[in-house]
This record gives C-alpha cells, structure tokens and sequence, in this order.
C-alpha cells in the first residue's frame, strides 16, 4: 500500500468516526421519541454514505444525480416536481406534498450538513412524520430518500436570492420530490 491509498484510508476511517460522534451529539439533541428510533435504525457510514447521497444530488430542474464523481447523468424520475423559493416553510410545505409512498418502505434519512452526520435507514412513514421537526434542525439540509430510489424528498440550499420571492438572508432553497411508480 503506497502512502496515498494509506492517506486516503485514513481519511475515510476519520470521517466515519466524525459521523459516530456527530450521530451520538445528534441524538442526545433530539426528543426522545425521536432518538429512540434513530438510535436502533441501521446508520450507513462513509463511504457508503457518500454513494447514497451522490445517487440523488445535485437536484436540479433536469432532475436527480444520478452517477459518481468521474461519471454523472441527471435523470429525471417518473412524477418528478422541482422548485426554487426563498422561505423554509415554502420548501416544507412543498417537499411534504408527495403521495402514495408505502409506509414501510425503506428510505434513507440525511439531516444537516452533507457528510455530518451517517444516513439513517428509516421506514418512509415514520420519516415523513417528523419531517417538519427535523427540518427545524437540518442546517438547511435534509432528505428522505427511498433505497431503491423509488420516491424522495429533498430539501437543499445555496447563497443568492430569487427575483420574485425575496430573502433578506440570502438563502434559496432548492427543493425536490419524486415518485416513481412500479
């Protein structure tokens, strides 16, 4: 092994400890009916966390990444819905109007800062349950995501402003939502 792959080694165990520790502060955080799930829910780690989140983002208006790094498509999935607004609630209230996800269905859950915290595998139903709670938490990031990729929700943000939907503190949230039926 040459010095770069033990670099590189070393860097993925140190982000998956720093997600260890982040989900621990993260649950002590939360209320507890909330921790209680998240804290027997299966956690996916870097670098599997980062395959997950790089099968969904970026979000844009031509849809959902779909790839690696070196190699990316967007697709656009079946009953696929986009949009720009520059209040939190707007991004809410828009994310959280999808239909017909299973409640069993396995999705994952990513809160906050990309690559904070690992993702959670979470029954869909439980995770559009306490959505709205955990985007009040999120650093202005959170997604649910189907495993399959069968359906999302999605809640991302960058600096800027909207010409017809003001923020006086330069935030746009991008917001997507799919569903894909069999």
């Amino acid at each position: 092994m040459d010095s770069r792959e033990r670099r590189r080694l070393i860097s993925i165990k140190a982000s998956a400890n720093r997600q260890r520790r982040n989900r621990a502060l993260l649950l002590e955080s939360l209320s507890p009916s909330i921790s209680a799930t998240l804290r027997t829910a299966r956690c996916v780690y870097t670098p599997e966390s980062d395959l997950v989140i790089a099968g969904f983002l970026p979000i844009s208006a031509l849809g959902i990444r779909s790839g690696t790094q070196t190699r990316s498509v967007h697709y656009c999935p079946v009953y696929y819905s986009f949009t720009k607004v520059a209040c939190s609630q707007k991004a809410l209230t828009f994310v959280q109007q999808i239909d017909g996800v299973a409640p069993n269905t396995l999705s994952y859950l990513s809160i906050g800062t990309v690559g904070k915290y690992p993702a959670f595998v979470v029954e869909a139903g439980w995770a559009q349950s306490v959505f709205s709670y955990l985007w009040s938490i999120a650093d202005d990031f959170i997604a649910v995501v189907g495993c399959q990729f069968e359906f999302g929700m999605v809640i991302d943000h960058y600096c800027g402003y909207l010409e017809d939907d003001y923020n006086s503190n330069e935030i746009v949230y991008e917001v997507a939502r799919w569903l894909n039926f069999a």
